[in-house]
């Protein structure tokens, strides 16, 4: 099957006059598989793609069933997997991790890898998704400082957070010949839609904290979202992370109009 669309109601230069601005360029040692994604589109081997992407949350769901749904959402057409990794779902108690049973981060993405799946971890430690506290544990709003800030503090359980991760995934990013392609950092960046707060852009900005989280993964393309509405984005706060924004709130902007479908 093939689709032909085109831009309508288009305000940003023609595609002939765009020019890629690479943000991220990694090779598969093991099959010399390239990704490349720039300020534009992603592209596979030289060529631009349009990959199909779907969800689903492992810690949500029975660890036994896992390689069924896997299977079931690969025949329907999907080839990378996006994952919340909840905070509170591995430190429930300070200081006490769990990856066992079904919050074996390690385990499904060996599961994904198996059956050809890639994986994009949406690593927090903001992640909404719905989950209590957006993902954040209890624990952490009895401590003496603002979750989501630029505390000192703070980012001293982030980066232990995210060292732990970096244990359960090492050896599955793409650099190394892994299925991790991307790298999702916070969620719904300053536009939460929730009571948890986001308290960093006080005092100068989130320069440091984005600086730490960025350093955490460098061998996937690391990227972030928004829901956009009434998201300020400040110059500069982004640090030149790829931006995933819903579409919808900019339908006006750009539109993809497909014109034929054989």
């Amino acid at each position: 099957m093939s689709i032909r669309f085109k831009i309508t109601n288009d305000v940003f230069p023609s595609a002939d006059e765009l020019r890629p601005i690479p943000a991220f360029r990694g090779e598969n040692p093991r099959n010399g598989d390239c990704v490349e994604v720039n300020a534009s589109h992603i592209m596979r081997n030289g060529r631009p793609c349009l990959p199909v992407m779907g969800e689903f949350h492992y810690s949500r769901y029975p660890r036994e069933e896992w390689e069924l749904e896997i299977l079931k959402i690969k025949a329907g057409g999907i080839r990378i997997l996006a994952t919340y990794i909840f905070w509170n779902h591995h430190e429930e108690k300070r200081g006490v991790f769990n990856w066992s049973g079904q919050r074996d981060l390690r385990a499904f993405i060996g599961l994904c890898k198996k059956h050809g799946l890639e994986v994009a971890l949406r690593i927090g430690p903001f992640a909404h998704g719905e989950a209590r506290n957006g993902g954040l544990p209890d624990w952490l709003y009895a401590q003496p400082f603002e979750a989501r800030s630029n505390d000192p503090r703070y980012l001293a359980l982030v980066e232990r957070l995210f060292g732990e991760i970096g244990r359960q995934t090492s050896g599955f990013m793409f650099g190394d010949g892994g299925p991790v392609v991307a790298i999702q950092l916070e969620n719904e960046f300053m536009d939460s839609a929730a009571p948890w707060g986001n308290h960093a852009c006080r005092g100068g900005g989130v320069h440091a904290s984005w600086e730490r989280r960025r350093r955490a993964f460098a061998q996937v393309a690391r990227v972030s979202a928004s829901g956009g509405i009434g998201c300020a984005d400040p110059h500069g706060h982004w640090l030149g992370l790829v931006a995933g924004v819903g579409g919808g709130i900019y339908s006006g902007v750009r539109r993809l109009r497909v014109s034929s479908v054989d």
